[in-house]
Order: C-alpha cells, then structure tokens, then sequence
C-alpha cells in the first residue's frame, strides 16, 4: 500500500520491540513501527510523544488485539459449564498433563518474554498448584505452537497463554477464558505480575496497548502516508482466519 498508493520507497526492517523503540527515539529509525505493544513502556512513551519525538495513532492498528489465557474449543463445546477461570481451574482433571495425569497443564510462555514472569505470577496468584496444576513453559515460539497443534490433533485438550490475533489462534480456533476476576489495577499488575512479588493477587490479564509509531522525520516528510498510517485498522478477525 505504501508503495502503490502513496510512491514510497520503502524496505521493511525485522526488529523486535524495545529495540525499535530505542532506535526510533535515538535514531529516528526505524521511520514506522507498524505494530509496537507498548505496555512495558507507556510512560517512556507518552514523555517521547510530548517532546514531539514520536507520532502514535489514536487507536490500535489491529481490532480485538490483546494477551490473555485460551481453551482448545472442543473442552467448552462439550462442557459448557466452563464459563469462567474458576470453572476451568476447578477441573484439571480435563486438562491432564501428559507426563503427570494427576496434574493439568497449564501452559505459560518461554522464559525472556515479558508475558513469562506474568503467567507465573498469575499461576501464584490463583493458587493453581495447590489446586492441582503444573506450569509448563515451552523453549521457544514453535514449541508453544507443537504443543497447541499436538493436543487438537491428539483429541486432548489444551489450556494456556497465548495473544491475538494470530495465525495459532485462528487455525485452532482457541477460545478465550474469561477470568471472571475484578482488574487489581495498573499499579498491583506492574509491581506484583509484570514484575515479582511475594503475594501476587487474582486480577484479569492487563488490556493490551498496541500502537503505530511514526517518528516526526517521517510525518513532516511524508503527510499523506503518515495520516494513513495513523488511521489504518486491520480485523482482528480476519487476521485470525
């Protein structure tokens, strides 16, 4: 579309997101981060915007994004009784972890990534092992996925971590969990899931925040393209499909 409609030059750049953050605030560069999560950083953020470093867009350029925890669908077709977080955790039984069948599986996210420390806090905070559960923390983005593609192909239901839109959601047709817990607020989930402390307590996953950077380099050069930028809206759903 930048190419076509608007005659950039443009060359996509793999990045990840604190690193093109940092680069766009003290490089301006990359010029656009097209999807930057910035819920670890919004005040860095918020202080850059202000000093006219950076450009965000009002709302998230993906509908319906967000993290939070999932069912394979065929455990909730068949048992519709699970209608919340309570419900789910009350039966590991259902979710058996195939190296323990006494336990049920949870499965938390790679250890490095910011959502690692959080499912184990929320684990914590939820009292899953004495309820009867074990976390299981895959190697690597692939795994989580092999473990996802295994349980549905397997019959076995699976029950985890996992954020949207994204193509694991779409082709399995994962069904979020519906916490059924009052937000702890911003400030607990900062200092006691984000980060560690001894009493974590039960709270909903965070809302995600996911914005379009523009650097301001690139909106006084390039307007038009920069207020598409600023405007676009993928469905979240058809990313998924």
């Amino acid at each position: 579309i930048l190419t076509a409609a608007f005659q950039c030059d443009v060359t996509l750049v793999p990045g990840a997101t604190k690193p093109t953050f940092n680069g766009m605030t003290e490089r301006s560069r990359p010029d656009v981060a097209g999807e930057l999560w910035t819920n670890s950083f919004r005040d860095q953020l918020d202080g850059d915007v202000q000093a006219g470093k950076l450009i965000v867009s009002e709302n998230s350029p993906i509908s319906g994004v967000g993290e939070g925890w999932w069912i394979s669908p065929s455990i909730q077709d068949e048992n519709p009784q699970l209608k919340t977080l309570a419900d789910i955790l009350a039966r590991p039984d259902l979710f058996p972890d195939p190296s323990n069948p006494k336990k049920g599986a949870f499965h938390g996210c790679p250890r490095g990534w910011g959502c690692n420390l959080a499912n184990r806090q929320l684990f914590k905070a939820f009292e899953m092992e004495e309820k009867g559960w074990r976390l299981i923390e895959p190697a690597s983005a692939a795994e989580m996925d092999r473990q996802i593609a295994s349980s549905v192909a397997s019959n076995r239901n699976w029950f985890g971590y996992y954020g949207n839109p994204t193509a694991t959601v779409g082709r399995y047709d994962l069904r979020p969990v519906n916490f059924g817990t009052a937000w702890a607020g911003t400030r607990h989930w900062n200092r006691c899931i984000r980060d560690s402390c001894r009493k974590p307590q039960p709270t909903s996953w965070i809302k995600s925040h996911v914005k379009t950077a523009l650097t301001a380099e690139f909106q006084d050069r390039e307007i038009l393209a920069s207020t598409y930028l600023k405007r676009r809206i993928f469905p979240g759903d058809i990313m998924n499909k």
